[in-house]
C-alpha cells in the first residue's frame, strides 16, 4: 500500500509528530505551506483568530499528488479548540 503523510504545523509539534508516523510506516511525507506569514506573536493571534472564525486560507501548490496514494494520513494543529482543515 502506498501512503502519504501530509501535515501543516506552525511551531514545529506537528511536524515532529508527522515525521516519526511516516518514519515507522515508511512513506512519503509533505508539509503544506500557507500563503501567510504565521511566526511569532502576531502569527499566533492571527492564526487563533481565524481559526475560531472558521477563515479559510490559501495554501501554496502541493508536490505530491494525494490522489496517486493509497492512504493520505493529515496531520495539523489545533487552534482555538478547532482542528484545521486547509
Amino acid at each position: 500500500m502506498k501512503a502519504l503523510v501530509v501535515y501543516y504545523s506552525r511551531t514545529g509539534n506537528t511536524r515532529e509528530v508527522a515525521a516519526r508516523i511516516a518514519d515507522e510506516l515508511g512513506c512519503d511525507i509533505e508539509e503544506i505551506h500557507d500563503t501567510q506569514k504565521r511566526t511569532g506573536i502576531i502569527g499566533f493571534i492571527k492564526s487563533g483568530y481565524q481559526a475560531a472564525r472558521g477563515k479559510d486560507t490559501v495554501l501554496e501548490p502541493y508536490e505530491k499528488d494525494p490522489s496517486s496514494y493509497d492512504l493520505v494520513i493529515a496531520g495539523t494543529p489545533v487552534w482555538a479548540g478547532k482542528h484545521l482543515y486547509p
